[in-house]
């Protein structure tokens, strides 16, 4: 806690407002601001900020100086998924109340840049800056890190499938700092359920209608899509485009491939040949042999219990099963059909040896048939590589949650290869 009383009063707002309690920080601004700035307003702010930058990880730096008989107290915070500070205002009566604040993005982030960074990044090879991805009201944001030095560059889109801000779980944004720092300008963007948490997956509301319940397309390909053409208009792209995707990303590649329409290499990471219920199937059964956790088997059985009903087909298009509607695993059933991509398509296929999430090396093994006869493509097979992109650690179990609790960054083989792999491609016009 900080010594300074301000600082620590600020530090104290900021964490109401993260436990989505903005009643106490309205209770303590003037009433005029208050007027100005109810508390359902005061909290759609903070979430703003925080789609765009991540979760306030601490204050780096305070300054205060008079206003009159006000002072507007200064503070340098770290949040967790920008390169960037954050700077933070409040202009504080002499009853300590706020009367004003205000908020912006500064060039670097210290804290990143001194101990969060992994050693194959370098902030100062690249800038980002926010972006909006899609269309209303579904729209989720975005962020592109753009090489500083002259010239154009190749450009990738991440494509976000594992629920999480920015792709923070499967580490994207690990991705995104390596190969910017490789000179590769990087798009990825929030998943759409946690951009929007009260979109229901049976249904939507748009405009006080009420939508069909979402597909594969309205929860991955739409976004996908956009973050594409998006890059693709970029006057610093070099026309060289890719799309990666991990886990079920990977496994819908060849299907934004075709819908794309354009030149466009593709980066299988830990993808599956096989439909995504049996690879989901599977896992949840290997959990339920490893995990003890009544509560736990309870959740893995109901969860075996959608799939067996998907995989037979015996559902509505507006039930909710294994957390998405009947539609949508209509939707997967009635596009699964193999890998079915042009053969002119640069495809890199990377996997690990050691983890079986997600189907393991047998899902290697199948995608390494699957393209045969294809011209262009490259395998990429890492001994000791985690589902999640990252070294596999002393008693690694990734079905005690250990995948997500893991510090250590995506493996540097990994961020090297590929990113020689895009830079050394030929035009894929």
């Amino acid at each position: 806690m900080s010594k300074d009383p301000d600082v620590a009063r600020i530090t104290y707002w900021i964490r109401l407002l993260r436990e989505r309690n903005a009643f106490p920080v309205v209770r303590d601004f003037s009433p005029d601001l208050r007027a100005a700035m109810p508390m359902a307003l005061l909290q759609l702010s903070w979430d703003a900020l925080i789609r765009q930058v991540g979760t306030f990880e601490r204050v780096l730096s305070s300054e205060t100086q008079a206003m009159g008989t006000d002072r507007l107290v200064c503070v340098r915070c770290a949040f967790s998924q920008s390169v960037r500070e954050v700077m933070l205002g409040l202009r504080l009566d002499q009853k300590d109340r706020i009367r004003g604040f205000f908020g912006y993005r500064l060039t670097h982030n210290t804290a990143l840049t001194n101990s969060r960074f992994p050693p194959y990044v370098n902030p100062d090879y690249f800038t980002e800056h926010d972006v909006a991805i899609g269309q209303e009201p579904w729209v989720v944001g975005g962020t592109l890190s753009r090489p500083v030095w002259d010239g154009s560059f190749p450009a990738v889109v991440l494509i976000n499938t594992h629920g999480s801000r920015n792709g923070t779980v499967n580490k994207f944004r690990d991705l995104a700092w390596g190969l910017a720092t490789q000179g590769i300008m990087v798009l990825r963007y929030d998943h759409t359920l946690v951009a929007h948490p009260k979109r229901d997956p049976r249904r939507g509301i748009i405009e006080n209608r009420t939508a069909p319940p979402m597909t594969v397309e309205d929860d991955f390909l739409d976004n996908a899509l956009f973050a594409l053409r998006l890059l693709q208009s970029d006057p610093s792209g070099n026309g060289n485009l890719f799309a990666v995707g991990h886990g079920l990303g990977a496994y819908l590649l060849p299907r934004l491939a075709r819908s794309y329409c354009g030149p466009l290499g593709l980066v299988s990471l830990f993808g599956h040949f096989r439909p995504p219920w049996e690879v989901i199937s599977e896992d949840v059964a290997r959990s339920q042999a490893t995990v003890s956790s009544p509560e736990f088997r309870k959740t893995a059985a109901r969860l075996q219990d959608d799939l067996d009903r998907i995989r037979q087909r015996h559902y509505r298009d507006d039930e909710r099963l294994a957390g998405m509607s009947g539609r949508y695993w209509t939707d997967l059933f009635e596009h699964h059909g193999g890998y079915h991509i042009d053969p002119r398509t640069p495809i890199m296929v990377v996997h690990g040896e050691g983890d079986n999430t997600g189907g393991g090396i047998d899902e290697f093994n199948r995608l390494t048939t699957a393209l045969t006869g294809h011209s262009r493509p490259t395998f990429a097979l890492y001994p000791g590589l985690s589902y999640w992109l990252k070294p596999i650690e002393p008693g690694y179990d990734p079905y005690r949650n250990q995948r997500y609790t893991m510090q250590n960054p995506v493996d540097q083989r990994v961020i090297a290869d590929l990113a020689r792999w895009i830079r050394t491609l030929p035009p894929l016009g």
